[in-house]
């Protein structure tokens, strides 16, 4: 396996909080090598379970480094895995794909949203999310106080993420604020 980084090991504790291994579908936006992808594949118990990853594996972004042969190392990473076939890898922006997932009714009962940094982004995937999530489900936001440029920086995900639970605060939990944030849907 190819990896250059650790980011998501600095997540995988507190995954471990809320997700357990069982029968589940799981929805992951940003999967950048897969190691992420590697531990929600680990999860997976059951015929029924399914992991859907959302990444356009761009050659640049705005928000952290990425290389042209990012797809190719992520499918090297993942394909190994005995779980592999329950992947669906979706190669484009979460932007363009949730709509569909709306559309065709998919459920989750564990969502990750660590794609793009733009609150905007953020704030568009954690209001489709909602909507695909079960109740009784969890979504995990990473980089939630990540400063990017500065605090002042009108574009930081805790900007989107704070619109989101104030706007759906009847309907969620809170239960982790911290660097990352996690919420848990109470209600439709």
């Amino acid at each position: 396996m190819a990896f250059t980084n650790t980011w998501f090991l600095n997540q995988e504790p507190i995954h471990k909080k809320f997700i357990s291994k069982k029968e589940q579908t799981i929805l992951e936006i940003g999967a950048f090598e897969g190691r992420s992808t590697l531990f929600f594949l680990d999860h997976l118990e059951g015929d029924n379970s399914r992991l859907d990853t959302i990444d356009p594996f761009p050659s640049s972004d705005n928000t952290c480094p990425v290389y042209p042969e990012l797809y190719n190392i992520f499918i090297k990473n993942v394909s190994p895995h005995p779980n592999f076939n329950k992947l669906t890898v979706y190669r484009d922006y979460s932007q363009n794909i949730l709509p569909t997932f709306l559309l065709d009714q998919k459920k989750y009962d564990y969502i990750l949203i660590d794609g793009s940094h733009l609150a905007k982004d953020v704030l568009f995937d954690a209001m489709m999310c909602f909507k695909l999530l079960k109740p009784g489900g969890i979504i995990f936001f990473d980089d939630y106080e990540w400063w990017g440029k500065g605090q002042n920086d009108p574009t930081l995900p805790k900007i989107g993420i704070d619109a989101f639970t104030s706007v759906f605060k009847d309907e969620l939990k809170i239960v982790q604020k911290d660097y990352h944030l996690v919420i848990t849907k109470v209600r439709e």
